[in-house]
């Protein structure tokens, strides 16, 4: 058995290990042997159809106009936005990208705990596949705590994030189209050491993972988990609601995209499993509406779960760091986008230069040692504070140095600006990649980034020297990275 963690997203997994398509984890059970991102089961606050009688009825037949609920730093506010949107032929609610959504997904995985580490194994057992879920009101206007209203939230973030990234000169065609697991009930059966178990689901968390099936046909999948009742007594916001959260979770799919084929080509990993031979998850669902018609099961794929070889590590924190630029970009580069949000608030805003203790966001030789395995990470419980040795760590310290660069180098930039800029990386590191192999490590590949910053940058010689000398001081043992600025 491998130790190897399903559809999961935060900065720490303590002591778990850590999973690539993971950026938020908070809440979770007091046993020091358990998760974060996991909790008991009583502790999980399931929610139900508000509109329980629309399975058995006429679905809405298109829409232009939706309610979803936004978190604004504060509080959720019920918000009207633009989704188009129409029922396929069972019922199903789609929109543009996605097409369309489940619920009542169930997978459970047998572990065990030993050395005070999970092991668990590399496929989960499918319990149900899920029920198609329909809409039928004609305003699409649901209470905040219903089913329906998660669901419409997070077609409404995918589909914003697609559509901005469609408009983009440097865009490429072909995005796969997107599957939507809304509450999706991952349980992890943990026996152990001493001969008892503890029963815990995934919780307070957001994922994109890849599909395939055995025929070749291709799917984004886009989870979005269960609130622990723990978490939201002391934080009331729901992952979904963050407008941070989806968007980097489609800024995974875009460095897929880009990405991807090209890494599988010289032996690096952005998915779980050599060559898609290993899913993380094979559902027997064939069909999801008409939307979705699949000859063979869905093989669903994590993000790459734990790496292998330091090039994967590298490659693996810089898709974070991609999925953070990304996300902060789609939605303007707006001060405090996670404000109020544990865990994220601070350490994994690119507007701030701290972290939540004070920590100046530096890649320094020591951040460095700790990150490649030279030095061991120290321990810590606050899952706010980095601790080095994980690839969101990579997003936490870069991606302040990443958008103050790109900010003061290109001021008179927009945003969809600074968005192509980030397609034009995605497409440098996949030529990077191409001609270097398994000897890329953080220091090349962010190397890409200030060389295509240098190329677009509009200052003049004396605000760029400044500009260079202060990245310098921020990424220290970055040397290739500060070479590339002047």
């Amino acid at each position: 058995m491998k130790k190897v963690v399903l559809l999961s997203i935060v900065a720490v997994y303590v002591p778990l290990i850590s999973s690539c398509d993971r950026i938020f984890g908070r809440g979770g059970d007091d046993d020091e042997v358990l998760p974060a991102t996991e909790t008991a089961l009583e502790g999980v606050d399931i929610h139900s159809l508000e509109d329980s009688a629309c399975e058995q009825s006429g679905a809405v037949e298109s829409t232009t106009k939706a309610y979803t609920w936004i978190w604004n730093g504060t509080e959720s506010v019920k918000t009207q936005v633009d989704l188009a949107g129409s029922s396929g032929t069972d019922g199903e609610f789609m929109t543009a990208g996605v097409l369309g959504a489940l619920r009542d997904l169930e997978a459970v995985y047998e572990c065990e705990v030993v050395g005070g580490e999970g092991v668990c194994p590399e496929s989960g057992t499918v319990k149900s596949n899920g029920t198609v879920m329909k809409l039928c009101r004609s305003d699409l206007s649901y209470s905040r705590e219903a089913l329906e209203s998660q669901l419409l939230t997070t077609h409404y973030f995918v589909e914003k994030s697609k559509s901005l990234y469609e408009a983009l000169p440097s865009a490429k065609s072909g995005l796969v189209k997107a599957i939507l697991f809304i509450q999706p009930r991952v349980i992890k059966n943990y026996k152990k050491e001493d001969g008892t178990y503890a029963r815990l689901m995934m919780t307070d968390n957001a994922s994109f993972s890849f599909a395939k099936t055995e025929d070749g046909e291709e799917y984004g999948v886009f989870s979005s988990y269960p609130t622990s009742k723990k978490y939201y007594s002391q934080t009331p916001v729901h992952l979904w609601e963050v407008p941070f959260v989806m968007a980097h979770e489609y800024g995974h799919n875009i460095f897929e995209h880009h990405v991807g084929s090209v890494a599988n080509s010289v032996g690096l990993r952005l998915i779980a499993g050599d060559g898609f031979k290993k899913s993380i998850m094979r559902t027997n669902m064939t069909e999801l509406g008409s939307g979705l018609k699949t000859k063979t099961p869905l093989n669903i794929f994590s993000n790459l779960l734990e790496a292998e070889t330091p090039a994967e590590k590298a490659l693996g924190g810089i898709n974070e760091l991609y999925a953070d630029l990304f996300s902060f970009y789609v939605n303007e580069g707006k001060s405090d986008l996670l404000k109020g949000v544990a865990c994220l608030e601070t350490s994994r805003d690119p507007k701030s230069d701290k972290t939540a203790a004070g920590t100046e966001k530096k890649w320094t030789t020591t951040v460095d040692d700790i990150f490649t395995g030279k030095t061991s990470a120290s321990t810590s419980e606050d899952c706010s504070e980095p601790l080095y040795d994980d690839i969101h760590d990579v997003a936490s310290v870069l991606g302040y140095v990443a958008a103050h660069l790109i900010d003061s180098s290109m001021p008179s930039a927009t945003y969809k600006d600074k968005l192509n800029l980030l397609v034009q990386f995605a497409d440098g590191i996949a030529s990077h990649v191409s001609s270097s192999g398994t000897a890329v490590r953080v220091d090349s590949l962010f190397k890409v980034l200030v060389a295509l910053v240098k190329q677009n940058r509009t200052t003049g010689s004396t605000a760029t020297t400044a500009i260079c000398q202060e990245l310098a001081a921020q990424i220290p043992a970055l040397t290739g990275s500060v070479s590339a600025c002047l």
